[in-house]
């Protein structure tokens, strides 16, 4: 996953392997205020594109508001 952070031209490279990581690093990473870059899978996996983080981050805050209990999200360091 490739994100930079919106005041920085500085781009961060992270790893992630399956959806549930990606997707919890995706809603990390977009939480911290990061724009979220490219997302390139890993092999024999389909491409995920990033509005699809968006619109997962958008239900799982809908969820959670409607008292459904999810993991907490990865911490995303740098």
């Amino acid at each position: 996953m490739i994100s930079r952070q919106s005041k920085s031209v500085r781009w961060k490279y992270r790893f992630a392997y399956g959806l549930s990581e990606i997707f919890g690093i995706g809603i990390a990473i977009i939480n911290r205020g990061d724009d979220l870059v490219h997302i390139a899978p890993n092999k024999d996996e389909s491409p995920i594109p990033i509005e699809q983080i968006y619109s997962v981050k958008a239900n799982r805050g809908r969820y959670i508001r409607d008292d459904v209990r999810y993991e907490p999200l990865p911490t995303v360091m740098d």
